[in-house]
């Protein structure tokens, strides 16, 4: 039989450790058989060395198996009842008062029922008792601590109940309120020139005034002047790293579309390449460097081509900057374009920065810890980060628990967990004080303060390309690339990140995206009902704005907090629970005198244990 070895993603997969029922599979690139259980959970059947693993009996057999069991059960029990009456053949008569028997029997004393105290369980196990006994929607009562009593009662909650699944949390992205720029119109050559006359709107305003374009937007859209824009001189990369923008993500999107083919060729990838894409990450670290090489030259090729002052001979000359380092220039296109991918891509991207050094690569794990939709990504990126120093993700960690969107700080928390950081513990205590993230705040407004809540929001990247980059009319430009019309399919990344004469006029507009106004805090793929030539699933990018509240918003809102608990609390509070091992209850000033006194009582961790 010829050797089977399972490929670097199925070996990502954890072995069958017992029979499971599920249903099994096999893997699209070495054809290793996977179980997939009705709990979304995945086991392969075979070894790192390719040895086979059995798959557990079918349901059947183990139907035949458990009736075979108690028929044999039942015959025993039925002969051992015959057995029983033979011994029992002479039937007894009741003794008679007077009998000796009797009088002997009447003379035992009778006993007293002693009262028995049942075992001691340790702390963990009566609150988890408790906490499954409530009904649904009950908070379980506190379990008795070995820490002083606080004055206030304990009020233990279960954080698990207020954390959606992953197909919640996709359904609720798909939710969110969506932004756009521009109405593209109902056909492609309305499309085209809406696209062109905001090009050439950006351009007169930011030639008038720096940023010109940002400030007008803000006065002439309400729902868009509560982005986090980021204006000059904070916006635009220097020369250097936007050259290795420029080389770093026309190498990674054609790479990816290509499923590692040549760059070379402006042919459509076949149908089907997105099924291929995990080969994206074999051919990236063996040949990545030389592809960012013969990008880079097919960007100047074409900037050579377009300007009358320089030869293509000569572009073509030229080579990357110096100090062009391939792991750390290549992150930040890495990072950008793969995490708006599916699952098994960022899935090799949290492989890929496992193995990097540095605090860019860790900040990256940390983002797929807290905003990625799958929970085995998830996983991957927090098992990642055990591996690093826990000063380079301290500060990104904590930030998590004051992210808008409470699912988040829920995440953070179990990270947190799972990473032991029980040295965030006076961290977090300070955090009860803070504000809840999702509370309105004053802010100053045309002069006048005005309550003001945060709100995720989320865009279609492809259709908001002048919403986070301005346009660009030099051909001389860095990271160039052509605004995709809503109404014609997308055209292969080499046309988009490196357009030619011809696909710049078809475009109504060119960006530049070495000028970033915009920088989202995670991304997502999502279903597009009348998505049109696009495809069925596109990237929607996802940021918070400050959106200003009337007074009938404002006092809903104060009603609301008024009978609900913040939920951000509650996740610092779980956090500090499980960390510490001990339950101080709701109250700031008890966890404060355990844990920020000038003498600070030892204690151990429970994630330690």
């Amino acid at each position: 039989m010829a050797e089977h070895i399972p490929c670097v993603y199925c070996l990502e997969i954890p072995p069958l450790d017992k029979d499971r029922k599920g249903t099994v599979r096999r893997c699209p690139l070495c054809r290793t058989e996977i179980l997939e259980t009705h709990g979304d959970a995945s086991y392969r059947l075979r070894t790192d060395a390719g040895e086979e693993i059995h798959p557990p009996k079918s349901r059947f057999n183990r139907l035949l198996a458990f009736f075979g069991v108690g028929s044999s059960a039942l015959v025993f029990f039925a002969v051992y009842l015959g057995w029983q009456g033979l011994r029992q053949r002479d039937v007894q008569l009741p003794l008679s008062p007077e009998s000796p028997a009797a009088i002997q029997l009447a003379a035992v004393p009778e006993m007293e029922p002693v009262e028995t105290t049942p075992p001691a369980q340790p702390v963990f196990v009566k609150a988890a008792v408790k906490a499954m006994a409530s009904e649904p929607g009950a908070v379980a009562k506190p379990a008795p601590s070995t820490a002083t009593p606080p004055a206030e009662p304990i009020a233990q909650t279960d954080p698990k109940k207020n954390l959606p699944t992953d197909s919640q949390v996709e359904l609720f992205l798909a939710q969110a309120p969506e932004l756009a720029l521009v109405d593209f119109g109902k056909s492609e050559a309305e499309a085209k020139q809406s696209l062109t006359n905001l090009a050439q709107r950006m351009l007169k305003e930011n030639n008038a005034t720096a940023d010109g374009f940002i400030h007008q937007l803000k006065k002439d859209r309400p729902d868009l002047a509560g982005l986090p824009f980021v204006l000059s001189p904070d916006c635009q990369l220097s020369d250097k790293d936007g050259q290795f923008l420029q080389a770093s993500s026309l190498a990674v999107r054609t790479l990816f579309d290509r499923g590692g083919s040549s760059l070379s060729s402006r042919k459509r990838p076949a149908p089907g390449f997105e099924q291929t894409s995990p080969l994206f990450w074999s051919t990236w670290n063996s040949k990545g460097a030389e592809a960012v090489r013969v990008a880079w030259e097919l960007s100047r090729e074409q900037e050579g081509v377009r300007s009358a002052s320089v030869s293509s001979r000569e572009r073509l000359r030229r080579e990357l900057p110096k100090g062009f380092d391939f792991s750390t220039h290549t992150l930040s296109a890495l990072v950008q374009i793969i995490s708006g991918e599916d699952t098994a891509s960022r899935f090799g991207l949290v492989a890929y920065l496992r193995d990097i050094s540095g605090p860019a690569a860790t900040k990256a794990l940390v983002q797929r810890a807290l905003y990625d939709l799958e929970w085995e990504v998830r996983y991957a990126a927090i098992e990642a980060l055990k591996k690093r120093p826990k000063s380079e993700y301290a500060s990104e960690l904590l930030d998590g628990f004051r992210y808008p969107w409470s699912v988040v700080a829920y995440r953070a928390a179990e990270a947190a967990l799972a990473l032991k950081r029980d040295d965030l513990v006076p961290k977090l205590v300070k955090l009860l004080d803070a504000p809840d993230p999702t509370a309105p705040f004053a802010k100053k407004i045309d002069g006048q303060s005005v309550w003001t809540v945060r709100q995720l929001v989320k865009v279609n990247h492809h259709r908001s390309c002048l919403l986070c980059h301005p346009s660009s009319d030099k051909r001389t430009d860095l990271v160039r690339g052509a605004v995709p019309n809503p109404y014609r399919p997308l055209p292969p990344s080499i046309d988009i990140y490196c357009p030619d004469l011809n696909i710049e006029r078809t475009a109504g507009a060119v960006a530049r995206a070495d000028i970033i106004y915009l920088r989202q805090d995670f991304w997502a793929r999502l279903p597009v009902e009348n998505s049109g030539a696009w495809p069925k699933l596109l990237r929607f990018d996802f940021l918070v704005r400050e959106l200003p509240l009337t007074d009938a918003e404002y006092a809903a809102w104060q009603a609301r907090a008024a009978q609900e608990s913040s939920d951000h609390r509650q996740a610092i509070l779980y956090a500090l629970r499980r960390l510490t091992n001990q339950d101080l209850g709701p109250s700031t000033a008890a966890w404060q005198r355990a844990y920020l006194s000038t003498s600070v009582p030892t204690w151990r961790s429970a994630c330690l244990k």
